[in-house]
């Protein structure tokens, strides 16, 4: 049995640890990696803490006393720990007393088992069972328990272990002593091996998982630790095994360590590589299909829109999952940094400060009952970015593509005031906004909330939200007309297309001499795009009466201006693209008057403080590795203060 658990488990915190220092604690993988591994421990681990009791046998005075004692731990522990986190809540210093109290009741607890001859580890395993995972209790018991293991435990342990496995020098590197160590160490390697990554493989290949990645998952459990070493060593001490043989378990336990950064190399090349291959963003997105996104939040005042804006993205009742990864932006201050602690797990940090943490809180809280209430379809995951205002675009960018998300929504620096105009509230989130719109590896959208969050979630299917997309033609138009085709699909949505054209009475103006033949090809290839783009959506929402549709005729930017004032009080909701500078006679003369040059012409007239009080504005930027960088960086022209 103890060889059966020796090869089955998994060393899940050498694991989680592992994950995280080689960066891939928050990916998909390596999440359930860590689960699996976890799972596996807590198996191994019940097994362990049972086992006297199967082979050396209870008696009744050791039954009564383990009833007694798990009633007492689920009935009084368990609220006492509860009432140590609702009197310690984040942000605050632990109280001394209750600390005392609890680590007074943990060693008690502990202790007693000795007292009626009860087995130590099953009685350590149902004190640990009465703390909940999650709580401030338990963290701070799990931090100390891993210092003091560090400083004391492990040390001791490991002197310990070497000296079980200390013998005369008379190693041969040949005979038949050599030769019988090391068909154990092929034997332990092979059997470990091959049924740890048999065991994954037919669950991987349920799941859909590729076969590299399900050897590579397979491999990573097989990781040992400290658990593989006691149980070799237990072993060696009741002479059930050789000194021999306990020092090619330890070569085992130390083997299974030295080739994990060379499977995690194999996944993450694997992963940049289907990067490479797949067109992140919208418009190659299947408007029906799963979705993955992700949203950036100032504080809880851009909970309501966010979360119109996710309900929106659904679609269809019975489309696919929308994954949303929520990220709260907090700027790194030298208050903040020195309430920060060294985390758990897969988290590096963890922020202890009061506002941070009160802000958090308030927004998981919305988070959660409304993913609650939304029922099947939609998953919301959590995530933080601490840092500067300069280099806080590097954390969205990098999370964006760590997650594969094919949009990434940024809440607006300005906000509304009472009165309805923008005010410059958060002016240095502008350069984040511009540099996410220049680096990121999908598409950004810029959401202007005028009102869009006072509107009910839970109105969203009942009462029409009217919402224009507004279409002239380039990449960005297509890709806010995509996600408009997906709101569509939305029950409480009425869409209405409205797509501008020039004016054939109008005067021809010839453009300026400065195009070349590439720039004409260019054009003409992306009118091209467009009209198989709109032709498509026409066919597939506008002829059978899902989406409205309009045309307006457009002379100059001044008759854009005009027409955009005509539309200002129709709509809830405006869908626009951001669309190149300068490229369209449309949008002539607009540039002349641009206050936000990275919204574009049309969207800096839809967030300006003279436009509509009512309607709120999301500007679409599509992905496009091969787009010329613009020629003006954005630092030139935006400036801290």
């Amino acid at each position: 049995m103890g060889l059966a658990l020796v090869s089955s488990n998994t060393a899940s915190p050498i694991l989680t640890r592992l994950v995280t220092e080689l960066k891939l604690g928050k990916s998909e993988i390596g999440r359930m990696v860590v689960s699996a591994g976890v799972m596996s421990d807590m198996a191994s681990l019940i097994l362990i803490a049972v086992s006297p009791i199967w082979y050396d046998g209870a008696s009744a005075s050791t039954v009564v006393f383990v009833v007694l004692e798990w009633v007492f731990l689920i009935k009084v522990v368990r609220r006492f720990v509860d009432w140590v986190n609702e009197k310690n809540p984040e942000g605050r210093p632990m109280n001394s007393l209750h600390l005392f109290m609890t680590g007074a009741l943990v060693m008690v607890l502990c202790a007693i088992a000795t007292w009626v001859s009860y087995d130590g580890f099953l009685n350590a395993f149902l004190v640990g069972l009465a703390f909940q995972r999650e709580g401030r209790l338990t963290r701070y018991l799990v931090h100390k328990i891993n210092i003091t293991l560090s400083l004391l435990g492990f040390p001791l342990f490991f002197c310990w272990i070497g000296i079980e496995a200390n013998d005369p020098p008379n190693v041969h590197f040949k005979g038949p002593g050599f030769v019988a160590s090391v068909l154990k160490f092929l034997a332990l390697m092979i059997v470990g091996t091959v049924g740890k990554v048999s065991g994954t493989l037919l669950a991987t290949v349920k799941i859909g998982l590729p076969l590299p990645e399900g050897i590579a998952v397979g491999l990573m459990l097989h990781i040992n630790g400290h658990f593989h070493i006691f149980t070799a060593a237990m072993a060696r001490g009741d002479g059930t095994i050789t000194r021999n043989t306990f020092r090619v378990m330890l070569l085992v336990t130390i083997f299974t360590i030295l080739y994990i950064p060379l499977i995690v190399r194999m996944i993450v090349s694997r992963a940049r590589r289907r990067e490479e291959s797949l067109q992140l963003g919208l418009q190659w997105q299947d408007p029906t299909g799963d979705l993955r996104i992700m949203v950036c939040l100032q504080g809880p005042h851009n909970v309501p829109a966010i979360i119109n804006i996710i309900e929106l993205t659904r679609g269809a009742p019975n489309a696919g999952m929308v994954t949303v990864y929520t990220m709260d932006m907090v700027e790194l201050t030298g208050r903040t940094a020195a309430t920060l602690t060294l985390g758990d797990g897969m988290d590096a940090v963890t922020v202890t400060d009061e506002q941070v943490v009160e802000m958090r809180e308030e927004i998981t809280v919305a988070l959660q009952a409304y993913e609650q209430e939304s029922g099947e379809g939609l998953t919301i995951r959590r995530l933080l970015v601490l840092s500067s205002y300069e280099d806080m675009h590097e954390d969205v960018c990098n999370s964006a593509a760590d997650a594969f998300v094919a949009l990434v929504v940024m809440p607006f620096h300005k906000r509304q005031r009472v009165d309805g105009g923008m005010e410059d509230a958060y002016p240095r989130f502008r350069h984040v906004n511009q540099k996410v719109l220049e680096h990121a590896s999908c598409s950004v959208g810029i959401l202007v909330d005028r009102g869009l969050g006072r509107t009910n979630r839970g109105s969203v299917g009942s009462t029409t939200q009217q919402v224009a997309a507004l279409f002239i033609g380039g990449g960005d138009d297509r890709e806010a007309l995509h996600l408009a085709s997906r709101m569509a699909y939305h029950p409480g949505i009425k869409l209405t297309v409205i797509r501008l054209l020039p004016d054939p009475d109008a005067p021809v103006t010839l453009r300026g001499s400065t195009r070349t033949l590439i720039d004409i090809q260019e054009e003409e290839n992306e009118m091209e795009l467009d009209e198989q783009f709109f032709s498509q959506f026409y066919q597939r929402h506008v002829e059978n009466g899902q989406v409205g549709y309009m045309e307006k005729f457009v002379i100059d930017g001044a008759d854009m201006l005009a027409i955009l004032r005509t539309l200002e009080e129709m709509y809830t909701l405006f869908i626009v693209g951001r669309g190149e500078r300068n490229k369209s006679v449309l949008t002539a003369g607009m540039s002349d008057w641009e206050e936000l040059q990275e919204l574009g012409s049309i969207g800096d007239v839809l967030a300006s403080s003279d436009f509509s009080q009512t309607a709120s504005t999301l500007i679409i930027h599509q992905y496009n590795p091969h787009r010329k960088r613009q020629e003006q960086s954005w630092d030139d022209e935006f400036v801290f203060t």
